[in-house]
């Protein structure tokens, strides 16, 4: 759905600062930051934030914002009818909790050249309002710009030990999301939920040690905030795969970073010609992308990172093969 700038500030902002004012609220930024950012008196913004509260826009903490009654999103499901056996083509299934509203920064970090490659703009630019990012037609876009798009592609400095990402990190990071950083103790759980062979590294302590140690030296592991969470666009998805690295990968990326899709890649452990990517983008172009993956880069293994208590996500009657887990949720 379209973001109709004018119709949205006519109905509740008034004025294209009252916008400007929301667009820090919701970016977690204190009234000094959005008064200096912005230009704008501190008690104006302070006092517009009380008014949005009695509007009941604003919920615990201020930060929280009803986007549909803004009309700033509209809610959209994934197609009551199963798509032709010719569309199942995913392999497996991961689904990842996390704070709904939220993604993970080492995911899509804040600056353009951390670990690993980064495509397009930041976060920040995701998170303003005035950028509308929905598209109608995606997928005849993406055929237009296929091939044409610049590709550049940005790599920190002496990152290469940090920069590849694996099954067991993902896990690791997982566990370490419930609370559990003993390595002792994460290898005993996630032996009981994957096997050797699916991880193509053994899940010993010593492994686990070894590769939890890097993710907390590269930032990703902290003890006051293990994942350390960013805010995220509402109703947008963050969600990763690992894909061929063949011949159309990087026009893929170029391409669907031209159309406004944010797009991380780094290289897999022990699995050559293959890359874990990660994209944000509204999740109404979720089969959009699905089906460029397919045509251009065959089988995928896709996370499904789903928000924690939310259901909106992919059924398990889409995939061909059998997935990772009996249950319906991890």
């Amino acid at each position: 759905m379209p973001i109709y700038i004018e119709t949205i500030m006519q109905k509740w902002f008034g004025t294209q600062k009252n916008l400007n004012i929301l667009n820090g609220i919701v970016r977690h930024w204190s009234d000094k930051h959005i008064s200096s950012e912005y230009n704008v008196r501190i008690d104006r913004v302070a006092n517009y934030r009380s008014k949005l509260r009695k509007k009941g826009l604003l919920t615990a903490g201020f930060f929280s914002i009803n986007y549909e009654k803004l009309g700033l999103v509209q809610v959209v499901d994934f197609p009551s009818e199963l798509p032709s056996s010719d569309d199942i083509f995913l392999t497996y299934l991961v689904r990842i909790s996390r704070p709904y509203g939220y993604m993970r920064a080492r995911l899509l970090p804040q600056h353009l050249v951390e670990d690993g490659y980064h495509f397009g703009a930041g976060h920040g630019l995701v998170n303003t309002f005035i950028t509308p990012f929905v598209r109608k037609n995606f997928t005849a876009e993406f055929k237009e710009v296929f091939g044409k798009a610049e590709f550049i592609s940005y790599e920190k400095k002496n990152s290469n030990r940090n920069a590849r990402i694996d099954l067991l990190s993902i896990y690791i990071c997982k566990e370490v999301q419930k609370g559990l950083y003993g390595s002792r103790t994460l290898a005993r759980v996630i032996s009981e939920q994957i096997s050797e062979q699916q991880l193509e590294v053994q899940p010993s302590i010593s492994n686990i040690n070894r590769r939890l140690q890097q993710l907390k030296s590269s930032g990703v592991v902290r003890e006051s905030n293990p994942l350390n969470l960013v805010p995220l666009r509402p109703y947008y998805n963050l969600d990763s795969a690992i894909v061929n690295k063949n011949e159309n990968f990087h026009e893929v990326l170029a391409a669907l970073v031209s159309l406004n899709v944010m797009a991380r890649h780094s290289d897999v452990l022990n699995m050559p010609g293959k890359a874990y990517v990660s994209l944000q983008y509204h999740y109404s172009q979720k089969w959009d992308i699905l089906g460029i993956f397919k045509k251009y880069l065959g089988d995928v293994t896709f996370f499904d990172h789903a928000p924690s208590e939310v259901r909106r996500t992919i059924p398990f009657e889409y995939f061909r093969d059998e997935v990772l887990y009996e249950r319906k949720w991890i």
